[in-house]
């Protein structure tokens, strides 16, 4: 018996996703392809495998992960947070005055209007033929 030859849109059907998915798990290594010209061309066994393969993924247990530490009332004293406020507030008046000197003063000047450049009817004469 023949194995199922499909194209990207088959499996992408079959599979219900996008074709632009089905191109992007072949371009990842996921799923096994061989390419024809400008299309590729996927076996039946290869996405039974990479079907098999992503319920594997699915059901191992996730990496345990660390949660962030979160400071608490009684861990840090009443003096430390207080340190902190001030070096913070130091970097807002550090950047507030380093804010004021780089941006120069807005200065505006009154340009007195020129007179329009004078237009000539005769401008395009030499053109005219009699």
């Amino acid at each position: 018996m023949e194995e199922k030859i499909l194209t990207a849109e088959q499996v992408a059907q079959s599979l219900q996703v996008h074709p632009f998915t089905v191109l992007k798990f072949i371009k990842q290594g996921k799923l096994r392809a061989s390419k024809l010209g400008r299309v590729y061309r996927i076996r039946e066994s290869d996405v039974i495998r990479f079907l098999d393969e992503q319920e594997a993924e699915a059901t191992k247990p996730k990496k345990e992960q660390v949660e962030p530490h979160v400071e608490k009332e009684n861990e840090n004293p009443p003096e430390t947070k207080e340190k902190k406020k001030t070096v913070t507030q130091k970097k807002t008046e550090n950047q507030n005055k380093q804010k004021k000197e780089s941006v120069p003063p807005l200065t505006i000047s009154k340009k007195e209007p020129q007179p329009a450049k004078p237009h000539h009817e005769n401008e395009f004469d030499h053109y005219i033929l009699g």
